[in-house]
């Protein structure tokens, strides 16, 4: 059973066993690599995380703005957070 699709270059699938610290570089790298977008998503266990990652990399980056979406799916409740960096001039 196939929960989600693919993930593209940005987006990051956050799983509840792995460290936050490998999310949160691996958003910093594709920022500093010039993306502009990043989609964090996460299932059931992974929620909280998805919000902390979100919240630690508003906190320390200037000019993030944030959009979120709640899902459900074959009874699992999901979060879709997307990060966007604006240019600053």
């Amino acid at each position: 059973m196939k929960i989600h699709k693919k993930a593209s270059f940005n987006e990051i699938f956050v799983k509840h066993d792995a460290h936050i610290n490998r999310y949160i570089k691996r958003i910093i790298q594709l920022f500093e690599e010039g993306i502009q977008t990043v989609l964090i998503h996460g299932l059931s266990a992974s929620i909280e995380k998805c919000v902390r990652i979100a919240l630690q990399i508003i906190d320390q980056y200037c000019g993030i703005t944030y959009k979120i979406k709640t899902s459900s799916q074959e009874n699992k409740s999901g979060i879709h957070i997307e990060l966007t960096k604006q240019l600053l001039i």
